[in-house]
């Protein structure tokens, strides 16, 4: 579901997330989930600081809009192939490439974290 390259089977598949990294909603309802993600990020990283939550609980957040983001800037860069002007067909795959990277460091951090704390 994270890294899927083809789009064999997500026809009857109704997995927001398949469709999400497969570009299937489009440019613009991408970029409103990425914005959504990035108020779920600072969400947790204000309610972590003020909720008292344990490891546990702040491991799963961070993974869950690592997974999201990931899929966010995956379905960027393939619905990048859709805009006929170049200049913002770049700007959206560098946009999908700096939103990718960043989703596999939250994950990378929610293990770290896991591992240090528990």
């Amino acid at each position: 579901m994270l890294l899927r390259s083809s789009e064999t089977d997500t026809d009857n598949n109704s997995n927001f997330l398949v469709k999400l990294s497969l570009g299937k909603y489009g440019v613009t309802r991408t970029y409103f989930h990425l914005v959504f993600a990035l108020i779920f990020c600072i969400a947790v990283t204000f309610f972590s600081k003020f909720a008292q939550w344990n490891a546990l609980g702040i491991a799963i957040a961070v993974f869950s809009y690592g997974v999201y983001i990931t899929n966010v800037g995956l379905g960027l860069w393939r619905a990048s192939r859709t805009i006929k002007q170049e200049i913002l067909s770049f700007f959206t795959k560098v946009i999908a490439a700096l939103s990718a990277v960043a989703g596999v460091m939250a994950i990378f951090n929610a293990i770290n974290l896991l591992f240090t704390y528990l």
